[in-house]
């Protein structure tokens, strides 16, 4: 049953409800002061997402491999209808849908997600960035030593076919000692290699 007030007049009556684009629809016996019968369009309010918290499983990852974003927490779709994935930017390059997806980027990428879909206007983006790293770049975590995992993207030390990279703005720069191998070598400017 359903009363209520519109102007001059009181509209009353009951009957059965529906909804679609955030409007309900209750049609059946209606009437007011004027009128009788009919069908009854009331405006539902909508409820806008939250904007969820974003885990990357595996970060940084090396070329070639995958890594899993989700969304976790206590947050909600409401009046939206899915999770919506995107690459560069937020309602950029649409990547994919739900609550967690599978990505296998080639280059350090940042990933937005928010709710879409049902009757409400998309919003602001949760993001993360995955790290794409090269296992000849040198990244100097903890010492000089070339021989240490540590050091090296993807934990690699080089081999004879490793094309190395020598970055500036590392912590350390790497020594060698004569006994180390690589297939090539390039040190930006601002960086170094000790012999």
């Amino acid at each position: 049953f359903l009363t209520g007030g519109s102007g001059a007049g009181e509209y009353f009556g009951s009957g059965v409800s529906s909804s679609t684009n955030g409007n309900s629809f209750i049609s059946g016996a209606f009437g007011n002061n004027y009128d009788d019968g009919g069908v009854g369009i009331f405006k539902k309010s909508c409820v806008q997402p939250d904007v969820p918290e974003v885990n990357v499983i595996y970060n940084p990852i090396c070329t070639g491999n995958s890594t899993y974003l989700v969304t976790y927490g206590p947050f909600f779709l409401h009046d939206a209808d899915h999770w919506q994935w995107y690459s560069g930017s937020c309602g950029g390059i649409p990547v994919d849908a739900g609550t967690s997806i599978t990505v296998s980027p080639t280059v350090t990428t940042t990933y937005f997600v928010r709710g879409e879909g049902g009757c409400v206007t998309p919003g602001a983006c949760a993001s993360r960035t995955v790290v794409v790293e090269n296992s000849g770049t040198w990244k100097g975590i903890t010492s000089t030593d070339w021989n240490d995992p540590v050091n090296w993207g993807c934990g690699i030390v080089p081999i004879y076919t490793t094309n190395v990279r020598i970055p500036a703005g590392t912590p350390f720069f790497p020594t060698m000692s004569g006994l180390e191998v690589y297939g090539s070598l390039t040190i930006d400017p601002s960086a170094s290699l000790s012999c």
